[in-house]
Parts: C-alpha cells; sequence; structure tokens
C-alpha cells in the first residue's frame, strides 16, 4: 500500500515545520524528529506537537485575558 502524495497545502506546513528546530528532540531545522530511540518520524503528523504548534511571533493576548 502506498501513501497518497502530499497535498499543496500540506507541503506547504511540512516546510514550516520543517523550516523550525524541535525543542522537544533537538531535531535541527529540515531535520525531521526522531523518537528518543532514534526512530525518525517521517510524517507530517508524526513530527513533535512543539514543533508543529509553535508559533514565530509569540500572539499578543486579547485585553482583559490571562496568559
Amino acid at each position: 500500500m502506498t501513501e497518497e502524495p502530499l497535498s499543496e497545502a500540506d507541503q506547504k506546513t511540512l516546510r514550516r515545520v520543517l523550516a523550525r528546530p524541535c525543542g522537544f528532540c533537538g531535531a535541527t531545522v529540515d531535520e525531521w524528529c526522531r523518537t528518543a530511540t532514534g526512530t525518525l518520524l517521517d510524517h507530517l503528523d508524526a513530527q513533535h506537537l512543539t514543533r508543529r504548534l509553535s508559533r514565530a511571533k509569540p500572539t499578543p493576548l486579547i485585553r482583559g485575558t490571562r496568559q
């Protein structure tokens, strides 16, 4: 069974995710994340959450909210 090719949107997301280092496993820019045992996580959805969800700039708080 083969995987379907990535859509343009997924390709853009993958480039964005791999353009920043992973604070969890230490993967550098353009490297895939790895598990603690060194297994390569070679799928966009398998990349560590800290890497997938990090933002380039912090989002300002909305007035009246707490962090």
